[in-house]
């Protein structure tokens, strides 16, 4: 072995990323430590089999694409099962490269990619979790536009009242109870249907430890925009948030006045320490943000409230990680 074939090779096995290499045939020529940990065994008891045998016979560790008339790169994910039973998720990255013989052969890189793939089951639970309060408050919406039709038989129906988020029934049977009083007093109709409306125009919801986010929906004036306002400061004091998601898909049409709006309230968040992000903004409303000459380069955007509740996520974990790392060197 060369000088130069020694050090790579002394890299190789120092990195903490977990890699190892196949010959033509698929069979294992170099693994690291760190990945044969991953696949359960040893550098020794590795070197010479096939590399789907040694990541658990899993098809995705096929690196044939590596060795073709047109060799190319490989990337898969993969489930390994661990000898307490538990399933890890790594994702795999093999590109085609010679030996030190010159001979065909592959180097492939492993990830473990657990935390990241449970992160996202966590993301789409909390995304299935927020479209059904979605749906929900767009039901109490309904209700309230029969109500000011003169409808005061209307009433939240029975989906929504046992809905598992208890702040969206509890708002349910509060708008129900609402209804009933406003039906056994008409006189009270005009103050009563405000009061709910009210209510409901600036739901603030905590999605997430340290992340609120508001749906707002409908036209925001001047009026609207103080009572979004207060009360996403106050929610942010006394939550403690660290993320505020402004989600605007229910906001059909805007103007200077209405985008200075959200200005001042993502300035104001900032001020209380929370980092806001505007999800969701229509095709339309962006044609008329550019149009009249908007700019909201320093506002974080994202298409919607899911990749808006992922990069708050993110975000959350990075910097839990900084302080982690400062803790330690403390």
């Amino acid at each position: 072995m060369t000088k130069d074939n020694l050090t790579a090779k002394t890299i190789l096995e120092s990195i903490p990323e977990a890699v190892f290499m196949v010959d033509k045939d698929q069979n294992i020529t170099f693994i690291n430590a760190r990945a044969a940990e991953f696949a359960g065994t040893s550098p020794e008891k590795s070197i010479g089999k096939k590399c789907q045998a040694v990541f658990g016979g899993h098809e995705g560790c096929d690196l044939k694409p590596c060795f073709g008339k047109k060799p190319s790169t490989v990337e898969v994910v993969f489930d390994l099962r661990t000898e307490d039973g538990a399933v890890r998720h790594f994702s795999l990255r093999a590109a085609p490269v010679k030996s030190k013989e010159g001979d065909a052969a592959a180097l492939a890189v492993v990830d473990d990619v657990t935390h990241v793939r449970e992160l996202e089951a966590r993301a789409d639970e909390m995304h299935d979790s927020t479209m059904e309060l979605a749906l929900g408050i767009s039901e109490c919406f309904g209700v309230l536009d029969e109500v000011e039709k003169g409808n005061l038989k209307v009433r939240v129906g029975e989906s929504t009242l046992s809905s598992p988020d208890e702040l969206m029934a509890s708002l349910a049977r509060a708008l129900n109870k609402t209804i009933e009083g406003v039906d056994n007093n008409i006189e009270t109709i005009s103050r009563m249907q405000q009061m709910v409306i009210q209510e409901l125009s600036t739901p603030l919801l905590q999605i997430w430890e340290g992340v609120i986010v508001l749906p707002v929906i409908g036209v925001v004036d001047t009026r609207r925009s103080a009572q979004i306002m207060e009360r996403m400061l106050a929610e942010i004091v006394a939550r403690q948030a660290r993320y505020v998601i402004l989600d605007i898909t229910g906001v059909e049409v805007v103007d200077t006045r209405t985008a200075d709006h959200f200005i001042k309230v993502v300035k104001a968040s900032s001020l209380l320490g929370a980092k806001c992000i505007i999800t969701g903004i229509r095709p339309a409303v962006a044609q008329t943000l550019v149009d009249i000459g908007v700019d909201l380069s320093s506002i974080k955007t994202l298409g919607n409230l899911r990749e808006g509740l992922a990069e708050c996520i993110r975000r959350l974990e990075r910097e839990k990680a900084v302080k982690a790392v400062r803790e330690e060197g403390k």
